[in-house]
């Protein structure tokens, strides 16, 4: 039988891996991780944009794990927007690898998200035989979901730091004259760091329902020394008579 407040932080834990699976699969599959804003190198361009692709000789571009859009104004009115690749695009302007070890802890993020949904749910509704099924288990999947999105982000920012807020702009739109003019983090980053919080949360919370269940040893000693025991039949007679 699960106790109440067991049952409440499994089904809290459950949500947020319910939440952490939304912002995964958000973040895989959005282009956003980097948005760069670009101006052309010709007469009349601004020193700076405002509104790109929509301002004269501006670009805007922004590209996630996966694939990008670009879209540009030579001056006549924004041109169509493009989709690309991100691995064919950037491949000799940055290190792509750093983007596909991203893309790989992302896919193991969505998968043991998946995972602590799941047992989440079972061990809010039973307690498991086995063990691999009940907290050992929840502490496994979301420490390991923890540490993946904990080396993407890193990984990530540290391309971002050292290349990417530098040069973010394909060997063919520097060929055509644009330059790289800002370049900042985008949503889908920044739905990783709360992925990695919210891991961390499951975390506590799972180890609050062992606490729970299984208070550590001073505790109970704590408890003991408060507890008073009630006094005999015989020692109250006693006193009275």
């Amino acid at each position: 039988m699960v106790k109440k407040s067991v049952k409440t932080l499994y089904v809290v834990a459950s949500f947020s891996s319910l939440t952490i699976l939304a912002f995964s699969l958000t973040s895989l599959l959005s282009p956003n991780w980097s948005e760069c804003t670009a101006i052309r190198n010709t007469t009349g361009a601004p020193d700076s944009v405002n509104d790109p692709p929509n301002d004269p000789f501006s670009g805007l571009v922004t590209f996630g794990v996966i694939y990008g859009h670009k879209q540009f104004n030579y001056g006549f009115g924004a041109r169509d927007r493009e989709t690309f690749i991100v691995f064919q695009e950037y491949d000799g302007v940055f290190n792509t690898s750093y983007v596909i070890v991203c893309l790989v802890f992302m896919i193991i993020i969505v998968i043991f998200a998946c995972f602590s949904l799941v047992y989440g749910v079972i061990n809010a509704r039973m307690v498991p035989i086995e063990m691999i099924n009940g907290r050992p288990g929840l502490y496994l999947w979301n420490g390991i979901g923890l540490l993946s999105g904990a080396i993407s982000t890193i990984i990530y920012a540290v391309l971002y730091a050292n290349e990417i807020q530098y040069e973010a702009l394909s060997q063919e739109a520097r060929d055509d004259m644009y330059n790289t003019h800002r370049v900042i983090l985008g949503y889908s980053f920044w739905f990783l760091v709360v992925i990695d919080v919210l891991f961390l949360v499951n975390l506590v919370l799972v180890y609050t329902t062992q606490l729970i269940d299984d208070p550590p040893k001073f505790l109970n000693r704590h408890r003991t020394a408060d507890a008073k025991p009630a006094p005999s039949l015989e020692l109250r007679e006693g006193i009275m008579f």
